[in-house]
């Protein structure tokens, strides 16, 4: 399992990854993508990120909300469904990196390695190997 984010995987996708929406939407021409409906975020939780500008404020509320979704799932049938895929949402690993935004894949990252000590990595290309994208784990 890894994660990354829609543009990565519709513009330098790796031929040989299962890449899967863990998002509410999805943009133009990934409409073949396969999703997994239990890891994407309500929309009352995607729009207060969205129109509170991914404050901090809006972080801390996000990741208590989202982890008492992820408390609702067995994570060892979500590590067996998506071992084998990369998890994609909208936010690039850039803008994760530097902590101008926060999404909630990496909240999935985060709760996988706690739960089952199981190292959930960004997907990254060799332009950005230097380029750190932390789990975000409850507070």
């Amino acid at each position: 399992m890894k994660t990354s984010y829609f543009w990565k995987a519709t513009h330098e996708p790796i031929s040989d990854v299962k890449y899967v929406s863990i998002s509410r939407s999805t943009p133009p021409g990934v409409q073949y993508m396969l999703s997994y409906e239990s890891l994407m975020p309500g929309w009352d939780l995607v729009k207060l990120a969205h129109d509170q500008d991914f404050s901090q404020e809006s972080f801390e509320y996000f990741r208590k909300a989202y982890y008492s979704q992820l408390d609702k799932l067995n994570p060892e049938k979500v590590y067996e469904d998506l071992k084998d895929c990369t998890l994609v949402c909208f936010e690039s690993s850039k803008d994760l990196a530097t902590k101008k935004k926060f999404c909630h894949r990496r909240i999935v990252a985060g709760w996988i390695e706690k739960q089952l000590g199981i190292i959930v990595l960004e997907e990254t290309r060799e332009k950005e190997k230097d380029l750190i994208v932390p789990a975000i784990y409850r507070s």
